[in-house]
């Protein structure tokens, strides 16, 4: 009886063993992001695929292939099923089916061609695809009018063939920079660019810039000899010879002034005095005469006293937030 016992024992052993160490001289090989492949299936994290094996490739943690299909892989959120979906041409245009692992192109793509340009974008002999991974929804698209033989990649967020010039920013494209000129077009920041005769925001031509004189002083903020522009809009009133940044700790980086105005945004900050005005707290400022509350937009605080007013703590969160100043007199609460 004990022995038989001991016999049971052994044997769950030796499976369990066979478990965790599979047998030497196993086909499965271990590819990267997650993929390995035997003579027979193709496998995710353990998931036996629907694919052929033959020629598959791992391309990146979005894309594979195999000789004849190229696959592209959803990344999941966390917490959420996998869904990958299906990508089609329909009589409306694109659309995609939520409904399998693996999602491939049902329209015709090369496998053979199919190559990577860069994290989102690929293409093949016939055309360009692009990933956008804007949520909610993450989808490979055509980028049109784009000729995958000359396209080129000029940064991280533009790429250029013969004809056009692509803004290609993660989540924010694709799209056609339409009338740029690739062969004297140039990328002045992830924004702003320029050819010899426009200056563009993104893919948006900047109808009141001067292509010669523009350039970029900071993320939002650009010139040319008579104007400014923040977010590609045009300044109103600004003189590009004394308009700056004003640098703070507290600051929101939306304040600017030049020798006329003070700004919030781009918009004039009325009745502040530009060579008085100082930012003291994440919404509050105020310059000689006035006190100043600004979220959304900027609003006169009356009735302070300018010389004592100070922040007091704030109290906030992503809904709304309730911030208090005060002054020798009094205290203020302002809501954003």
């Amino acid at each position: 009886m004990k022995l038989l016992l001991w016999l049971i024992l052994l044997s769950g052993l030796i499976v369990h063993f066979a478990k965790e160490y599979p047998a030497q001289g196993s086909s499965k090989k271990q590819l990267s992001h997650g993929y390995s492949v035997d003579r027979n299936s193709v496998y995710y994290r353990g998931y036996k695929l629907q694919i052929n094996p033959q020629g598959f490739e791992v391309l990146s943690n979005h894309w594979v292939k195999n000789n004849k299909q190229v696959f592209f892989m959803f990344t999941p959120r966390t917490g959420q099923e996998l869904r990958p979906g299906l990508w089609s041409e329909g009589e409306d245009g694109d659309f995609y089916k939520l409904n399998s692992f693996l999602g491939f192109f049902e329209r015709p793509v090369d496998a053979k061609s199919f190559e990577l340009i860069n994290d989102y974008l690929a293409a093949d002999k016939f055309q360009v695809y692009y990933f956008n991974t804007r949520a909610p929804v993450k989808v490979p698209s055509v980028l049109k009018d784009a000729d995958p033989k000359t396209l080129d990649t000029i940064t991280e967020d533009y790429a250029r063939d013969k004809n056009k010039v692509f803004y290609t920013r993660r989540y924010f494209g694709p799209c056609t920079i339409e009338q740029a000129d690739p062969k004297t077009f140039s990328v002045l920041s992830e924004r702003y660019s320029k050819d010899k005769q426009y200056a563009f925001h993104e893919c948006t031509i900047m109808k009141n810039a001067d292509s010669k004189t523009f350039r970029v002083t900071s993320g939002f903020i650009a010139k040319d000899l008579k104007n400014v522009f923040r977010s590609g809009k045009m300044v109103a009133s600004a003189n590009p010879g004394t308009f700056k940044h004003m640098k703070h700790r507290f600051s929101n980086l939306n304040f600017y002034k030049d020798d006329q105005h003070v700004y919030y945004f781009k918009n004039i900050v009325e009745d502040a005095d530009p060579s008085t005005f100082k930012i003291v707290g994440s919404y509050f400022s105020k310059d000689h005469q006035y006190a100043f509350f600004c979220s959304k937009k900027c609003h006169k605080i009356y009735n302070t006293d300018i010389k004592t007013f100070r922040t007091m703590t704030i109290h906030s969160n992503w809904a709304n937030a309730s911030v208090y100043a005060r002054d020798r007199n009094s205290v203020f609460l302002c809501g954003t």
